[in-house]
């Protein structure tokens, strides 16, 4: 038989338990909440501003904007005269006022029968599962008389732990602490404040009651409780896999070399990268620096990012905000910048701050002291800026040039540049005085003589020293830079740059052109040849269902549905015999027939018989050809110098081939010998006419003749000029802790 003191404790547990469980928060159509049984009847009348459910047999309120606590039957456990109330836990909260003296938010702690346990004094607090154990922070007062935030660790008596002097305090499951001091040095504390693992580390990572990841000036490692290492070294990144297994990472061997493999200096950062032909960006810690040509530090790393120099100069950022140096490593402009960005020609700097733009020169100088909403930097040193919503022009000096303002402004272009004014569009100068006057709807500059007007439907060809329309134009299209094929009428005619008539509109269709600068023209279903001072050099004739560009003084034309050639003249100097054909290229014409390709002369005479699947014209007397879905090249007599035998060949710029095979690479001579046997996966020529090249995952240099100048060995590879940063990376180690 159980004792009655204990069925009744039972029973009081299990109705405090069913009732807390019963009653809920409600909220009433006055908006206010109470707390009603599981039918909706409001045990609890209505009368807070929020209300959360009960917690061991509490539950907190907002009333009057003021936290509070109540029980089951609606009597105040704790009056609402609180800022701020946090969960309970272990009959435990957190309190929050609002100080008057101080206007801090100051937090203290409470048991839920409203016994104040610590006084409300800290402007931070941070609690265990169960309230026992707090970080807090507070205001304290340097020597200097400055107020500064700092940190430690109390109990729920208000028991200091560990000192409230420190920047920062993490834990790892409140049994143990790192914490950073004002010199930046990290140390370890366990629960009763006792200094474990050793002490002034740079940084710590990952951290237990076993061990610990932390960072000296030679790197990461991991230590134990009494300070011993347990990595052999020192590594790059160590990442803690799970409990006791730890991935290491080694520093990658780094060196800078020449061409020729000679070292210019080595090292062990994080990463190198160029930053100019004389200086090098080096990562540590998260952060970036520079050395020099010798490998010597001339900036330290304190910045987050250092773009590449650029004109002498580079954006470098830290805590998202971004400043300028200079070559010479002078900070132009601070890192307070939101955003900053630097002409390549002039050096003219925009800086964004408080979402407006300053500009200051590649001295660092403020231009002017005028912020704009925007900036768009122009050549010459010139710039359109934006103010109250008006566009004006700058000279280099930051004063305003001509005598207007813009509502839309375009990029200077060939000393001009289409502005919108009061809805319409004109041309101005650098200057900033009216060249056409803006009663446009559109404007676009077309060359250095010449505007296109949109007006009513109407393109009107404008000469922008005359100021005359030269043509007004339904359709135009620009060719080879300097020509523009007109549509008027529906009929097509050309000009030159200037406005020139070449051809006088009047035909359906008029061509580009190529070297031999001979346009094809149709009119009525007539073929013809125009050259570009507008002479005929064949007259239309209807002989032809379609007509080519004129090459090497034959012209590809379709007759019947068969391909041959006129000359210029107009004489069928190669019969439409053939399924289709390509212009003549370095004396010889590709043609088709019966599905294959082949190559023919001028005199007709067939030079190489059709027997490939595909083909490309000739190109310094080569061609590249495919047979039986491979590629090979042929020269001008037909011989294959290299048979048909790789998935594909790419030209590059001095003559020389990349063959490729099976996603492998190699290279081919222009005489069609093989000079980088097939087998790289990268094989990418330099400016220098060297290869960098990748095989097997290691990097390595080869030269134009195949000779290796960089062992391939390296497991990454960067590259400027005749320098090379290469850099060995041995494979992640794993250890595990018993």
């Amino acid at each position: 038989m159980k004792p009655l003191f204990l069925t009744i404790f039972f029973q009081v547990l299990f109705l405090n338990s069913l009732l807390s469980s019963d009653i809920k928060p409600k909220q009433s159509t006055n908006g206010l909440y109470g707390y009603a049984d599981e039918k909706g009847k409001f045990i609890i009348e209505p009368r807070f501003e929020k209300a959360f459910p009960f917690e061991n047999g509490v539950a907190r309120i907002l009333e009057k904007k003021l936290w509070g606590l109540i029980d089951q039957k609606g009597n105040y456990k704790i009056s609402p005269k609180y800022y701020e109330l946090q969960g309970v836990k272990n009959n435990l909260l957190i309190v929050g006022i609002n100080d008057s003296k101080s206007g801090l938010i100051l937090y203290g702690l409470m048991d839920i029968t409203g016994r104040e346990l610590i006084k409300p004094q800290y402007q931070f607090v941070t609690p265990d599962y169960n309230n026992q154990i707090l970080i807090v922070g507070k205001t304290l007062l340097n020597n200097n008389g400055k107020t500064k935030i700092r940190f430690g660790l109390i109990n729920n008596k208000n028991n200091i732990l560990i000192p409230i002097t420190f920047k920062e305090i993490k834990h790892a499951r409140f049994r143990t602490f790192a914490t950073r001091n004002d010199n930046n040095l990290w140390n370890l504390f366990d629960v009763d404040g006792k200094t474990i693992f050793g002490k002034d580390y740079l940084s710590i990572n990952d951290f237990d009651e076993i061990s610990a990841v932390v960072e000296n000036k030679e790197g990461w490692t991991i230590v134990s409780p009494d300070g011993k290492y347990l990595t052999d070294g020192n590594f790059r990144k160590i990442i803690k896999k799970n409990a006791d297994v730890f991935e290491l990472l080694s520093f990658p061997f780094i060196k800078v070399v020449d061409n020729k493999h000679s070292i210019l200096f080595s090292t062990q950062y994080d990463e190198l990268n160029f930053a100019n032909e004389n200086l090098y960006i080096f990562k540590k810690d998260e952060r970036e620096g520079l050395l020099n040509e010798k490998g010597n530090v001339v900036l330290e790393n304190k910045f987050n990012v250092i773009q590449n120099f650029k004109n002498g100069l580079s954006i470098v950022k830290s805590n998202n905000k971004y400043g300028v140096i200079n070559q010479k490593l002078q900070q132009l402009l601070p890192t307070t910048y939101e955003k900053i960005e630097i002409d390549s020609l002039n050096g003219i700097i925009k800086a964004l701050t408080n979402k407006t733009w300053v500009v200051f020169n590649r001295l660092g100088k403020p231009i002017n002291n005028i912020k704009y909403e925007d900036v768009k930097v122009q050549p010459y040193a010139m710039m359109f800026v934006k103010q109250d919503k008006l566009w004006f022009l700058l000279n280099s000096d930051g004063k305003v040039v001509g005598p207007n303002w813009f509502n839309k402004v375009s990029d200077i272009t060939n000393f001009h540049a289409v502005v919108n004014y009061k809805n319409g569009y004109g041309l101005i100068d650098t200057k900033g005085n009216w060249v056409i006057e803006p009663v446009f709807d559109s404007l676009k500059i077309i060359s250095t003589h010449l505007v296109v007007a949109y007006s009513k439907g109407i393109n009107n060809i404008i000469n922008i020293f005359n100021k005359n329309i030269q043509f007004a134009v339904e359709k135009f299209e620009l060719i080879h830079s300097n020509y523009l094929i007109i549509t008027i009428g529906g009929k097509k005619g050309l000009i030159n740059y200037r406005g020139k008539e070449i051809v006088q509109p009047g035909y359906d269709f008029i061509s580009d052109f190529s070297k031999d600068s001979i346009i094809t023209i149709l009119k009525d279903k007539k073929y013809g040849l125009i050259d570009l001072k507008g002479n005929f050099i064949l007259k239309t004739i209807a002989t032809c269902d379609e007509m080519g560009i004129m090459q090497e003084e034959r012209v590809p034309i379709k007759i019947k549905n068969k391909y041959g050639f006129f000359d210029k003249e107009g004489g069928l100097r190669i019969a439409n015999r053939y399924e289709s054909v390509l212009p003549f290229s370095n004396g010889l014409a590709a043609f088709l027939l019966k599905g294959k390709w082949g190559f023919i002369n001028k005199a007709e005479e067939i030079i190489i018989q059709p027997q490939y699947d595909k083909i490309e014209n000739f190109k310094n007397e080569i061609a590249i050809v495919q047979k039986n879905n491979k590629w090979g090249i042929l020269n001008k007599n037909g011989l294959e110098i290299l048979k048909p035998q790789f998935d594909n060949i790419y030209p590059l710029p001095n003559g020389k081939y990349i063959s490729e095979s099976a996603g492998k690479k190699g290279l081919i001579g222009s005489n069609g010998k093989e000079i980088i046997p097939i087998g790289y996966d990268i094989l990418q020529q330099l400016n220098s006419c060297d290869f960098l090249a990748k095989k097997n995952g290691k990097y390595g240099l080869l030269t134009s003749n195949g000779m290796v100048a960089i062992p391939l060995m390296y497991d990454k590879m960067k590259a400027n000029g005749k320098y090379f940063i290469i850099s060995i990376e041995d494979p992640p180690k794993r250890i595990e802790l018993k």
